[in-house]
């Protein structure tokens, strides 16, 4: 059968050729029949030969639904033993790149803690030197200041005025 060419835009539907439709008669829907027919004969063999009671049958569904559960199950151990053993290679090949990466990190730290201290110098600069001329200051005022008083417990000199009355 030869099939018509429709134009673009044609709401006219061809028809399938004969041959696709036997590909299709012979490549799903006889192996659908006749696993279909399979598990129905199986199951008509069981119920003949009284094979079993509810507790064998309860096993046998438990099989076949832990089946899948146990596949994955694998998978996702293959999964997780693939990326051990790829961290692992990862982990090897890391260090020179790493050692590298750090080395460049630091220079660039350097860099910039001594930029930073030029660009901070002219503001602190002036600043300790008022620092330390102050605390000169107090150092030499401190030499050349006659002896304080002695210090009371309280603080206030009660005790030492009260020591001069008596004498």
């Amino acid at each position: 059968m030869v099939d018509k060419k429709v134009e673009k835009g044609s709401s006219q539907k061809v028809a399938p050729r004969a041959g696709y439709r036997r590909q299709v008669v012979w490549l799903v829907y006889v192996p659908l029949a006749l696993g279909v027919l399979a598990v129905l004969a199986l199951g008509l063999w069981v119920l003949m030969g009284s094979i079993g009671d509810s507790s064998v049958w309860a096993d046998v569904s438990l099989v076949i639904l832990a089946g899948p559960v146990l596949l994955l199950g694998l998978v996702q151990l293959a999964l997780a033993v693939a990326l051990v053993v790829g961290l692992t290679k990862a982990l090897q090949a890391i260090p020179a790149p790493m050692r590298q990466a750090d080395l460049a990190l630091w220079r660039l730290k350097r860099a910039v803690r001594r930029g930073s201290d030029l660009a901070a110098k002219p503001l602190i600069a002036p600043r300790a030197a008022a620092a330390a001329l102050r605390h000169g200051l107090l150092w030499l005022g401190s030499i050349l200041a006659p002896p304080a008083p002695p210090r009371t417990a309280l603080g206030d000199g009660s005790d030492v005025q009260s020591t001069q009355e008596e004498g």
